[in-house]
């Protein structure tokens, strides 16, 4: 029988995650075989983002501005240093994600908004 397209992704994932590397995901996803918003259905929560910053890498290379995303966080920092749980992102208005910003917040107020006090926060 013949294999659909998902199917076949699905597979070469699979084969992937035993024995393959990021590298190979990355062609996948550069080749079309598997599209990059569809890798935290078929990955661990972690493994999408280093998969798309490769291939988004690669693709950067390609028009002279590669290393683009080297400064931009991705994974996790010290003991005290911010960090992100990539399975807390998925199916949470974020696609394709490839890294994270730390954005202090500071807390505004309390405002008066129709005779109550609304605490804010501010980024």
């Amino acid at each position: 029988s013949f294999l659909c397209k998902k199917d076949f992704a699905l597979l070469l994932i699979t084969k992937c995650e035993v024995g393959g590397t990021l590298e190979e995901l990355a062609r996948m996803v550069l080749s079309g075989v598997i599209k990059d918003h569809q890798l935290e259905k078929l990955l661990d929560p972690r493994r999408p983002v280093d998969v798309r910053r490769l291939a988004f890498d690669s693709k950067l290379c390609s028009v002279g501005c590669g290393g683009a995303l080297a400064d931009l966080p991705s994974g996790p920092s010290g003991p005290s240093g911010p960090s992100l749980d990539y399975s807390r992102v998925f199916g949470a208005n974020c696609e394709i994600v490839v890294g994270y910003v730390p954005i202090p917040v500071s807390m505004v107020g309390p405002l008066t908004l129709n005779g109550q006090s609304v605490p804010m926060a501010w980024g």
